[in-house]
């Protein structure tokens, strides 16, 4: 089972724009995207390859659809393991998305949806997005708003030595809505600001359905509340340095919820250009956050606590994440045989996390390619 909720905006992540539409000349264009995710820590690995497709269409519509299958190896008793021994469980997650853009008094605009669909042996998610978007003031300005539903089924699947998984009779439902707005304003030819507020209220099952807390001797299964509201104001600075071909982006994210976590997360990313065919990123990111009000450092509860929990999640801690991206263009390619694959890339990125929860530390790593046609 996935040991943290997927944000409703993870989608959207990984459904990033892949191309443009040659509306002009009636033509069908669009790319494929193909990427490989491995992420390591303490007690889990993910292997995650990943598959995309995009067509945008004269009408002056977008459809793009991205398959992605996860392996996710751990040994840990909160994901279902019965004794000290890895084994490997596989989520499959399928999303769509369709774009409409129009023209609103000269002013671009689109509105859209997304669905996510995503399943495991022990757990099943269904994710729903409606999108919409403008510009305005000669495009200088722009905002959006998004509306998310989440509907969720968790199940026990444990297993043992012989990794044959054991489906329990356990059966819990998690529900969520959520609403963001995102306003961004170009401020001069070379700085940008952009801010983004969101709400999410999640209903339901919260707490892991393997995870155990001792209570005077006695393993008992985990408590969270039954309900959770969260709110995240994010803010963002971009400068362009175009005699050293530079730009530095500067983030804030505020985060707190009514089980008492405050986070801030600061990050900075620098990008330089390497000529016309490469581009290099560095990131900076630290996350700080405060404990959940049933958290207990000593996790010496009592039976009639209404709450218990012993997900690190719940901890006070920090991390610092360091990594960075390199990008390459198939610009070389268009003075050849293939002019078409000139917005060919190739992208390379590692980072390592710096952890101080009971999770330790993790790196990430990534390689994407993207196909124009």
């Amino acid at each position: 089972m996935r040991r943290a909720l997927v944000p409703f905006c993870l989608a959207l992540a990984l459904l990033s724009p892949l191309a443009a539409a040659d509306e002009l000349t009636g033509d069908v264009s669009g790319a494929v995207m193909l990427r490989h995710n491995y992420y390591l820590e303490r007690s889990t690995r993910v292997i995650a390859p990943e598959a995309g497709i995009r067509l945008d269409l004269p009408s002056a519509t977008t459809i793009e659809a991205v398959y992605l299958i996860d392996a996710i190896t751990s040994a840990s008793l909160a994901a279902g393991a019965l004794e000290d021994v890895a084994f490997t469980e596989v989520r499959h997650d399928v999303a769509a998305r369709i774009e409409q853009r129009i023209d609103i008094n000269g002013n671009p605009a689109a509105f859209g949806a997304l669905i996510r669909r995503s399943h495991e042996p022990d757990y099943d998610s269904l994710a729903v997005s409606l999108m919409a978007r403008a510009e305005m003031n000669q495009r200088n300005t722009a905002v959006g708003f998004r509306l998310n539903f989440l509907e969720d089924e968790v199940r026990q699947t444990f297993r043992g030595r012989d990794n044959t998984p054991t489906t329990m009779d356990f059966r819990e439902r998690l529900s969520g809505v959520g609403f963001g707005m995102t306003l961004t304003q170009l401020l001069s030819r070379t700085v940008s600001a952009g801010g983004e507020y969101e709400i999410v209220v999640l209903d339901g099952f919260t707490a892991n359905a393997y995870r155990r807390v001792v209570v005077a001797g006695t393993p008992l299964p985990e408590k969270h509340p039954d309900s959770r509201r969260r709110h995240s104001v994010a803010g963002r600075l971009a400068i362009l340095f175009p005699a050293i071909a530079t730009s530095l982006h500067v983030h804030m994210r505020l985060y707190r919820d009514d089980w008492k976590i405050r986070a801030i997360t600061p990050e900075l990313r620098v990008y330089h250009s390497l000529g016309e065919s490469a581009h290099l990123r560095l990131r900076y990111r630290f996350y700080q956050q405060s404990a959940a009000f049933f958290h207990l450092e000593t996790g010496e509860y009592q039976i009639d606590d209404p709450y218990r929990t012993a997900d690190p999640k719940m901890s006070a801690f920090h991390s610092h994440t360091l990594g960075g991206q390199m990008k390459i263009f198939g610009r070389f390619l268009e003075a050849g045989r293939f002019p078409r694959l000139a917005d060919l890339s190739f992208d390379l990125g590692f980072e390592y996390i710096f952890n101080t929860n009971a999770y330790g530390n993790g790196l990430i790593t990534q390689a994407g390619m993207h196909i124009p046609f």
